[in-house]
């Protein structure tokens, strides 16, 4: 808590899962950890809710982004490969929902394989392959 106090107006981004804010705030409802978050001057808020998708939130709007995950092998680095879709897709100029949409079709091509590293193809083509 300490840490998010001092950091918090610093950071653009924040990627939480619910697992997470329940292990910060502990247990309580989606939209007090959105509320424990933007206390803290964090300006945009990703959470991953795993087979639910994704909730972005800052003071603009509030976006539900529905999961693309179709077969799930192993979520091991599904963070990992939400992180970098959203990274991938803010460095080419995507939008936040657009970067998050592409970050959550990074999971989905993840999730399909055993284990941390998943051979996924380029970005432009899971773009498309999603229709991002």
């Amino acid at each position: 808590m300490e840490v998010l106090k001092m950091l918090g107006p610093y950071i653009d981004i924040s990627k939480p899962s619910y697992d997470d804010a329940k292990n910060i705030f502990g247990d309580d409802d989606i939209k007090n950890y959105i509320k424990y978050f933007e206390e803290f001057g964090i300006k945009n808020i990703i959470f991953t809710l795993g087979k639910d998708g994704a909730l972005i939130h800052n003071k603009k709007y509030e976006e539900n982004i529905p999961t693309f995950a179709t077969k799930v092998i192993d979520v091991t680095g599904a963070g990992d490969a939400v992180w970098s879709g959203i990274y991938t897709g803010l460095l080419n100029n995507l939008n936040i929902v657009e970067a998050t949409k592409l970050g959550l079709a990074f999971a989905a091509e993840k999730l399909k394989y055993l284990g941390a590293i998943a051979p996924l193809e380029s970005w432009k083509n899971i773009k498309e392959k999603y229709m991002i």
